[in-house]
């Protein structure tokens, strides 16, 4: 939400009956402004269609990286050392901004901390959150670096080969800005970030956020280690079976080895854990129960974004106060929609055309 949304919003809090003109006069803006935004509550969920006000809307906040991702798909087998026949494309991406992306598609309301640059691509970043009704009003814009870049090959299956990033910019969102928001942060009913962000950034947020409220993208088995020493101030962290095997020294060979990386990090901790499992599905586990989730059939065309979508979609679950089995559902059925496509965020994303994609499979 943003401010001048909140406002908005408070104001109809207090005086539900109050007209267009009299919210424009009071907030000192057009009756034009004062529509759009009675326009973007009404999707965040904040109105109903019948004008009704609703209090129990929760509030996200995601803290993590935005980039401009390259990526190019060989046509055939890659072939080492040599030019590889294929497809090259640009576009938006950042596991913090694609996480947005999926959950704010879904009809979220999702403040993003982020760090741009004052470019072409900052900009086209910048503007395409804000069309999705993002609210940025805690992003940096820098005009000394850089757009943040991922650049990554696929193989002809549509799986990544490799990849390298150039993420400097991300060092803007910073522990002292984490600081500066402890009473922001702590309104929120969740605070999301992704493993991107610099280590003592990670380690202002557990000592700046209560614990109840913290979700955590592993992203990589590299930068999944940030987190090893604040598992026990962890809500919810969602990984891997690579990146968990990373974190817990345990391989991962069989369905009872990924019980045994569930009760590990339950044992450290984490109050509810989400293993993903590529094609064999997703394991999920907190104190009362377990839960194994088989993959479903799909024809991958980019398996990229499979990840984030996931997460963006698990988040909204959490949001909407989904119970744990339907948060696994509508994670795995926004994993679907995506890799089904070539982009690594489904534009057509929503939450009808999961369950209408998960019910083709029923």
């Amino acid at each position: 939400m943003t401010n001048k949304e909140r406002l908005i919003y408070e104001a109809l809090l207090q005086k539900p009956k109050i007209s267009l003109e009299q919210l424009a006069q009071e907030l000192d803006c057009s009756e034009v402004m004062v529509e759009l935004c009675l326009k973007t509550l009404k999707k965040k969920g904040y109105i109903s269609e019948n004008g009704k006000i609703n209090k129990d809307v929760k509030c996200v906040t995601v803290i993590g990286g935005s980039n401009i991702d390259i990526e190019g798909k060989s046509c055939v087998d890659i072939l080492m050392h040599d030019s590889n026949p294929g497809i090259i494309k640009f576009s938006e991406g950042g596991v913090g901004r694609n996480i947005v992306e999926n959950f704010a598609r879904l009809g979220g309301d999702v403040r993003f901390v982020t760090a741009l640059a004052r470019d072409e691509y900052g900009r086209m970043i910048y503007d395409h959150l804000k069309e999705l009704n993002v609210d940025l009003d805690d992003a940096i814009v820098s005009r000394d670096h850089s757009t943040s870049t991922y650049m990554c090959v696929l193989g002809e299956d549509g799986e990544m080969f490799v990849a390298i990033n150039d993420m400097s910019i991300i060092s803007l969102i910073s522990p002292d800005l984490i600081f500066s928001m402890k009473d922001k942060l702590n309104e929120s009913d969740f605070v999301f970030f992704d493993c991107n962000i610099e280590d003592a950034t990670v380690k202002a947020i557990y000592d700046t956020v209560d614990s109840s409220k913290i979700i955590v993208d592993a992203v990589s088995k590299y930068k999944v280690k940030k987190i090893a020493p604040f598992l026990d101030k962890t809500y919810c962290i969602k990984l891997n079976s690579a990146e968990a095997s990373e974190l817990s020294g345990i391989k991962v060979e069989n369905k009872a080895d990924v019980e045994r990386l569930g009760e590990y990090f339950l044992e450290k901790g984490v109050k509810k854990v989400y293993i993903t499992l590529g094609e064999k599905g997703v394991y999920f586990c907190d104190a009362r129960q377990s839960i194994y989730k088989k993959g479903y059939k799909a024809k991958v065309v980019n398996a990229t974004g499979a990840g984030d979508s996931f997460s963006g979609a698990m988040l909204y679950g959490f949001a909407k106060g989904y119970n744990d089995e339907k948060i696994l559902n509508i994670g795995m059925g926004a994993s679907l929609l995506t890799i089904e496509t070539l982009e690594t965020c489904n534009k057509d994303l929503s939450v009808k055309k999961i369950w209408e994609r998960l019910s083709h499979d029923e």
